[in-house]
């Protein structure tokens, strides 16, 4: 940023205040939210009363018969911080399966972030929400899971999409 500072000059410093702008519409707090991680799975179970999440199914690896491939229905669950104080006005949270290289979105699901009158998120949370989505897939390989906030990207991770080319693993000595 500093070198950006020197290089434009003045004009810098409209990209700044830009760019700060931005951040203000993601939290009023301009701290900047930040994605320490993200799940993938079949299906999340928010316990009743706690609120814990469980993950069930886990996986970096979908498997497909025959491409173009549909999935089944799954979880993308983000991990986000710097989310503190207050949010009066809704954050909307995009997560997108897309492919490299080509603009192809697979798939996407979506919610809002927004407190509760009064309620204020503590410094440090970490908070988990889970979007549901169905991806079409054209084709086997790499493809990027993209984390937005207000259609701005805090985070990214890869998914493998392999063709199933056997029948699954049985360990020697069970019964088949």
């Amino acid at each position: 940023m500093a070198r950006q500072l020197l290089w434009y000059g003045n004009k810098l410093f409209l990209a700044f205040f830009a760019e700060m702008l931005v951040l203000a519409k993601v939290n009023t707090h301009q701290i900047e939210p930040v994605c320490c991680g993200v799940i993938v799975c079949d299906t999340v179970i928010r316990e009743h009363g706690t609120g814990k999440l469980s993950y069930i199914g886990c996986f970096s690896v979908i498997g497909g018969g025959q491409f173009p491939f549909q999935s089944p229905p799954f979880f993308i669950t983000p991990m986000l911080s710097n989310l503190q104080g207050e949010i009066k006005e809704a954050i909307n949270l995009v997560a997108r399966v897309e492919q490299p290289g080509t603009g192809l979105v697979a798939g996407s699901g979506h919610a809002k972030i927004q407190t509760a009158p009064g309620q204020k998120i503590p410094k440090n949370e970490v908070i988990e929400i889970s979007c549901p989505l169905v991806c079409v897939f054209p084709s086997p390989g790499e493809y990027a899971i993209v984390i937005l906030l207000n259609n701005e990207k805090i985070g990214e991770r890869r998914l493998t999409v392999s063709p199933m080319t056997s029948s699954p693993f049985v360990p020697p000595n069970q019964p088949s």
